[in-house]
């Protein structure tokens, strides 16, 4: 879904984009560039694992590529305004309250030190355009209205979150194909989630 939502499956023949996306993933797998660590009952990947060898290559291409960046205490100088795709697996502050990202267009956060209240509200300032969003396992309670104004997303990611409720303004995310609200404390969606007629997975 993540692929999806960054515009990296084409269309094949009569298969859905997700049959398209899986059968990249057992590709990576055959190829050895992906390690099977669980399948489901029906032989369908449920999660995999990179070789340290092979991720520190593809962190390392990615960035001379200027496809994105994993950012970590020891390359605070490596990120700039230009950044398009950024990982955020450690970092010792807010982050977004120092830098602009305009051209941001992918946004994974693993770190859960993180000052997630005010995440939301720098990325709906500074980083309008992102279309992939995901905050999995924050400590985020919380959506702003604000969310509302990235018109272009089209994956936001809470699961294991501590968010309640989500804002009325998620009405105005018309591109959105994926909202991941699964084990959060989500008991109950606003009226206008049925005005995202883009909406694949909830």
């Amino acid at each position: 879904r993540l692929w999806i939502a960054e515009g990296f499956i084409e269309e094949r023949g009569e298969s859905t984009l997700e049959e398209v996306a899986e059968g990249y993933l057992v590709e990576l797998v055959h190829r050895n560039m992906l390690q099977i660590l669980e399948c489901n009952s029906f032989g369908r990947i449920r999660s995999c694992k990179m070789h340290d060898i092979v991720r520190e290559l593809a962190i390392d291409l990615s960035r001379k590529e200027s496809f994105g960046i994993a950012f970590q205490y020891q390359n605070h100088g490596v990120l700039d305004k230009d950044t398009r795709r950024l990982a955020i697996v450690k970092s010792s502050n807010d982050i977004f309250s120092s830098i602009n990202l305009p051209h941001l267009r992918s946004c994974k956060i693993f770190d859960e030190t993180m000052p997630s209240s005010r995440i939301l509200h720098s990325l709906s300032a500074k980083s309008k355009y992102i279309a992939v969003l995901e905050l999995r396992g924050l400590p985020i309670e919380k959506v702003p209205d604000a969310v509302g104004c990235l018109f272009n997303l089209r994956y936001f990611g809470l699961r294991h979150s501590k968010v309640k409720f989500l804002p009325k303004s998620i009405e105005k995310l018309s591109n959105l194909e994926t909202l991941d609200v699964f084990n959060s404390y989500i008991q109950e969606l606003p009226p206008g989630i049925v005005k995202l007629k883009n909406l694949r997975h909830l």
